[in-house]
């Protein structure tokens, strides 16, 4: 590609077709097939263009607030169901799209978007261990049923959750608009954990901030790719890093008010303005890496 674009395609990031969601999206068996077959359609079409393929983004999210909390379409409530989906019928919908892609595209690179959380246990006996158990079952638990299946794992960071006893709660210190805390670090500490244990390829898949004012961003930026280089310098096999977002994007339960854009968006005229904080990443990137 003439602009050294290198694309990588994701499947599916939350949107549920309605026919789909009728015979009972990803608690149904029969949606492994379909999903399979919706993977070997595009990558007959997108095949000759494409080396790099995710077939799911944030499992562990989308079996939660779709069929848990109810917060998303389809908009269950059950822990059955949830658990069904992330831990049986979406792994092997992935597996079976990974077969199905590779059949058309032998030599593509496959994997998932797991969205790791950086978990520590702040007081009481119980916390570290109970925050071991969470660490296992959030951000391992499904990469470990699919390892065989995967030549890349793809990792999207935001936050660190603080586990107190039995409860578990997001660190709200120096908090983005979300309410998230800004814990660079935690990329670090989560992308040494992956390495360690797949000794795969990672490709940091979404790491960004919700900041409107665009204060926060460029500090912010600059501290996730230390952290990268940090991970890389002692052996991880981080191969990219794709911020979070190149536009401001519809957040699912919120709308359009979060802004983590690199390019600011006016829903009313469509206008794209660059905000200052992509302009310092592209000196970044120009640069070939921080100071």
């Amino acid at each position: 590609c003439s602009l050294q674009i290198e694309p990588l395609v994701t499947l599916f990031h939350f949107t549920l077709p309605t026919w789909v969601e009728a015979q009972g999206g990803f608690t149904n068996p029969k949606t492994i097939k379909d999903f399979a077959n919706y993977a070997a359609v595009v990558a007959q079409y997108l095949g000759d263009d494409v080396t790099y393929w995710c077939t799911i983004n944030e499992p562990e999210i989308f079996s939660t607030f779709s069929y848990i909390t109810g917060y998303w379409p389809p908009q269950e409530r059950s822990l059955l169901k949830g658990i069904r989906a992330y831990y049986d019928i979406l792994p092997r919908a992935h597996i079976a799209a990974y077969k199905a892609i590779k059949r058309h595209c032998p030599e593509s690179k496959i994997g998932i978007s797991k969205n790791n959380i950086w978990y520590v246990g702040t007081g009481g006996i119980i916390s570290p261990v109970v925050s071991r158990v969470w660490w296992w079952w959030a951000n391992h638990r499904f990469l470990d049923r699919i390892k065989r299946y995967s030549d890349y794992i793809g990792l999207n960071y935001y936050f660190k959750v603080n586990v107190h006893g039995f409860h578990a709660e997001i660190d709200q210190y120096n908090p983005s608009e979300l309410g998230w805390g800004l814990h660079p670090e935690g990329l670090y500490v989560t992308l040494a954990d992956l390495g360690k244990r797949y000794k795969k390829p990672i490709i940091v898949t979404e790491a960004g901030v919700a900041d409107s004012t665009d204060e926060s961003r460029a500090w912010y930026i600059k501290e996730l790719l230390r952290h990268t280089h940090q991970a890389i310098s002692e052996g991880v096999d981080v191969r990219g890093f794709l911020y979070w977002s190149l536009l401001d994007n519809f957040e699912w339960d919120k709308g359009f008010w979060p802004k983590f854009g690199l390019i600011e968006v006016d829903r009313k005229t469509m206008r794209r303005k660059i905000r200052p904080s992509a302009r310092e990443y592209a000196k970044i990137i120009k640069a070939g890496g921080l100071d």
